[in-house]
């Protein structure tokens, strides 16, 4: 009875502890006056300090508490699936909820951006059931992060709404405050769907260490420096399927490749149209090329963008593709905690500056919280958060968040100098030659997911087994050479004319078999096409 006795009092101890010794400061999700759901994949140092300024700022605005509710995703690339199967799910109840079957084809139809609404056909019926619907939510508020490239197409197929500052706050959408472009990017939407919250360049962090024992003696300072055959298994790459930092890298590359023959072109006279078109397709071709050895040369493909830092920091890789704040944030560190200069990050020429949006989510359940959220971000408050010191006036609590500002108001105003992190980063003033051309890529971005899956990923053995013999072979056989690379860069099967066209149609999903059976076509081809060129490289 004894020892039943003691078992009694240390389960009630058990119970008990956790609630003596909980901190006061603890809130649960719906204890507020208000509540804004926000799905992102932004890391926890910008998710706390940007929840608690924003409670602060909420409280003086309005007078109410408000809880942010969280929804952490660990990439753009999977939060926006995540998106869209939600939004799915929510049209499927309403279809189904009005006495109509369900099917492949209505699934289809209901993201199809090509579909004519004024057409008597079950797809037009599906899409616009679907856009006139005032009942479709994803049960959040708020979609905070991600590529530019995931927030148009969110646009397009009809997630986004009216974030409401355009009547609001008219003067933050100026010249002086967040630009319409930047570099040829935009920075907000015109129709007030989206709206960028800090500038963001995607750039190389490498190991000196690791550079000098390849024999790589100078800084890694252009994207295609990463296709050396020294670096043959010293890249780090995050998966560009769901890195949407890997995935805007690949873009900017193929946007470099294009823009340096237009350069070339211009240089000579005016560029017609015909001209222009006709640069286009051969840059898609020369940065498809680029991508490949950069591809062939990687160690990995990482689920988690915090990896390669890291591993590049401890010298499993020379080299690694990061976001510029993860880049400088870890060498920081590194010389802060170690006394170790080993680790180094560059902004590569042709590298400019892009936005990180945010945006209202269609059907938010709380919108006029999240409204204030999105004002909240762009505001002179909640741009302090980004760039200021820890425990600065208006400056982050806890964690120093490291992130360019949008606001270009925000470098200019000499009162922030001794309080920001580095005055000498200034987005607006240090922008090169570089110009984005949103039309040369944005018709083939879909498509080009889906070939660097099927080109480079899923044939990585056979794409890094035929750069290494072609990369053996260029000195000491160079006929051998020039015929392997002939077969292994032929990229006639996924041209620019296709990339916009069928395989972009196909890419997009509304047909998953036929997604299928073209990912396992073009895979094969591939994988027979490097196994022909590693055999060329032989001289078999």
């Amino acid at each position: 009875m004894r020892s039943k006795g003691i078992i009694l009092i240390l389960i009630a101890l058990v119970i008990a502890l956790p609630l003596v010794f909980r901190s006061k400061k603890t809130t649960v999700v719906g204890s507020a006056d208000d509540t804004v759901v926000v799905v992102t994949p932004h890391v926890e140092s910008i998710r706390y300090e940007t929840e608690q300024a924003f409670k602060r700022w909420y409280k003086e605005k309005t007078g109410r508490t408000v809880t942010v509710d969280w929804r952490f995703m660990s990439g753009a690339s999977d939060m926006m699936r995540y998106l869209y199967s939600m939004y799915t799910s929510s049209f499927r109840y309403q279809w189904e909820q009005s006495g109509k079957a369900w099917s492949q084809v209505v699934q289809a139809a209901i993201f199809n951006t090509k579909i004519d609404i004024t057409q008597d056909t079950l797809d037009a019926q599906v899409r616009k059931a679907f856009l006139e619907s005032d009942e479709i939510t994803c049960g959040m508020d708020v979609v905070f992060g991600g590529g530019v490239s995931e927030f148009k197409k969110s646009t397009d197929i009809g997630l986004l709404d009216d974030h409401g500052l355009f009547e609001k706050c008219p003067e933050y959408f100026t010249e002086d405050a967040i630009p319409a472009t930047l570099a040829g990017e935009s920075l907000w939407d015109p129709h007030g769907r989206w709206v960028g919250v800090c500038l963001t360049v995607f750039g190389i962090v490498y190991n000196k260490d690791r550079l000098k024992a390849l024999n790589f003696n100078r800084v890694p300072d252009h994207w295609t420096d990463l296709t050396d055959p020294k670096f043959f298994k010293e890249l780090a790459i995050v998966d560009p399927g769901k890195s949407s930092v890997v995935f805007k890298t690949f873009e900017v590359v193929i946007q470099e490749q294009m823009l340096n023959l237009y350069t070339e072109a211009a240089a000579k006279g005016p560029v017609s149209n015909e001209k222009e078109q006709a640069i286009v397709r051969e840059g898609w071709l020369n940065g498809l090329r680029v991508l490949q050895k950069m591809c062939a040369n990687t160690r990995y493909y990482s689920d988690a963008s915090t990896k390669t830092p890291l591993d590049v920091a401890n010298g499993n890789c020379a080299v690694g593709i990061v976001i510029d704040f993860y880049g400088r944030y870890y060498q920081a560190l590194l010389a802060t905690r170690a006394q170790s200069e080993r680790l180094g990050y560059v902004n590569p020429v042709g590298s400019f500056p892009s936005p990180d949006p945010i945006a209202v989510l269609r059907g938010a359940p709380n919108k006029t919280a999240a409204q204030a959220f999105v004002e909240f971000v762009i505001s002179l408050d909640g741009q302090k958060i980004l760039d200021f010191k820890v425990g600065t006036p208006g400056g982050p609590e806890k964690y120093a968040v490291c992130r360019a500002p949008i606001r270009k108001d925000f470098y200019i105003n000499k009162e922030y100098e001794p309080y920001r992190l580095d005055c000498a980063i200034n987005p607006y003033a240090r922008l090169g030659k570089f110009a984005f051309h949103d039309s040369w890529t944005r018709p083939a971005m879909e498509a080009l997911r889906f070939i660097t899956k099927v080109a480079f990923m899923d044939v990585q053995e056979e794409l890094s087994a035929a750069w290494k013999a072609i990369s053996l072979t260029e000195t000491r056989n160079p006929k051998a050479y020039k015929k392997a690379m002939a077969v292994f860069s032929d990229f006639s099967n996924v041209n620019y004319d296709k990339a916009i066209s069928s395989i972009r149609e196909i890419a997009s999903g509304h047909d998953p078999l036929r997604e299928i059976q073209l990912q396992n076509t073009l895979a094969s081809h591939f994988r027979k096409q490097f196994e022909r060129a590693r055999a060329l490289a032989l001289g078999k």
